[in-house]
């Protein structure tokens, strides 16, 4: 079986292979209690971690008495995400808070796969989903114990539709379970784990949901920072969603917003100076200009560059004559916000700043203006 924890971390990128040389074993005080009994072999060093964005804090390494049994204390501000980890590929997950009186147990020799959660709310909600998961993993695993074989031998191919069937079926009740645990309780800060088990592009609605809750009910947390980036990182390049604000300076150094451009149809270009490709589509930008230009369409160019391409930027613009809005980004925040991943990036945003159309080039630009406007 996959191992559970190391889906869910692995969804918030977190990496396990270092750790804060700073640590306290043994520690006996703390304001949050965890008791963990572990059944079969307990010899060996289990390692409790709080993970971290980009690495892993060591808190502490437990010893277990003759009945399996120890207590953990730690002394936290806000909630975290805790390990208990044996080996890399064995160790379990768990959320905790100040005050928090938690119960683990699980198999020794198996971690991953029997770890249960109790204690309080957040980690008993865990714990149901987790087990979800499992059953999810489990009815994988019993496709590919028959698949496999018979692939090796050439003969799965009279099996491979009922297969694909059986697990498309399953990944849809799946989906569904996952978006019914969210809308359960949008206020929990381990939906930052579930919704993560849910393809972005076909769950946008769900990503925002969890974003907007985490972000009010825990906005110190580094994880609901991290995730919160990302989502606005991806989101936004999918149509559908809401274009982020900006606020940027022109080429005559005014202070230009996108919401200035509220109630128009917005062609948003995202162009860089030592970009040939975004040189040659000036000619179809001036020519979208000067036939749909009015009081319910703009162009609006963002050159994302250095601050030293400036002179070069505005060489450009006064060679080419783009009469149109030209900003300048040369932090590259507007356009990390966009999620912009190469040159040129051209949007269409409706009357509301949702994205209607992107990735447009050529003679697309103003076809999709003539469908978009017009209905042509």
């Amino acid at each position: 079986m996959r191992n559970i924890q190391f889906i869910f971390i692995s969804m918030l990128s977190v990496s396990l292979l270092g750790c804060n040389s700073e640590s306290s074993f043994g520690n006996k005080e703390g304001n949050t209690q965890v008791s963990v009994h572990l059944k079969g072999n307990t010899d060996g060093f289990f390692v409790v971690e709080k993970q971290k964005i980009g690495d892993a804090e060591v808190l502490d390494t437990l010893k277990f008495d003759k009945n399996g049994k120890a207590s953990l204390f730690l002394n936290l501000e806000k909630i975290e995400i805790i390990t208990i980890k044996k080996s890399e590929q064995e160790q379990l997950v768990f959320v905790a808070n100040k005050g928090d009186k938690i119960s683990v147990t699980a198999d020794a020799d198996s971690l991953s796969g029997s770890f249960r959660l109790a204690g309080t709310p957040e980690n008993e909600d865990l714990d149901a989903f987790i087990l979800k998961e499992r059953a999810y993993q489990n009815f994988k695993d019993s496709l590919a114990a028959i698949y496999v074989p018979l692939q090796k031998r050439q003969m799965h191919y009279q099996v491979e539709e009922l297969f694909n069937e059986l697990y498309k079926e399953r990944s849809i009740l799946r989906e569904k379970y996952v978006q019914d645990f969210i809308d359960a309780d949008p206020d929990r800060f381990i939906n930052l784990l579930a919704v993560s088990s849910l393809d972005i592009k076909r769950n946008p609605d769900y990503y925002k949901l969890v974003k907007e809750h985490l972000e009010m009910n825990f906005p110190a947390s580094e994880h609901v920072l991290y995730f919160s980036k990302k989502v606005n990182k991806i989101l936004p390049s999918n149509i559908g969603g809401i274009a982020p604000e900006f606020s940027l300076l022109s080429v005559e150094n005014k202070q230009v917003n996108l919401s200035d451009f509220k109630g128009k149809y917005v062609l948003l270009d995202f162009w860089a100076t030592w970009c040939k490709n975004c040189i040659a589509e000036i000619p179809n930008l001036k020519n979208a200009h000067q036939k749909f230009s009015g009081d319910d369409f703009e162009v609006v160019s963002i050159c994302v560059d250095r601050a030293v391409s400036k002179p070069t930027w505005k060489r450009i613009i006064k060679q080419y004559q783009t009469n149109w809005p030209q900003l300048y980004d040369s932090t590259g925040k507007t356009a990390e916000a966009y999620g912009i991943e190469f040159f040129p990036t051209i949007f269409l945003l409706d009357k509301n700043g949702e994205i209607i159309a992107k990735n447009l080039r050529g003679a697309e630009i103003e076809k999709m203006l003539n469908k978009k406007m017009f209905n042509k």
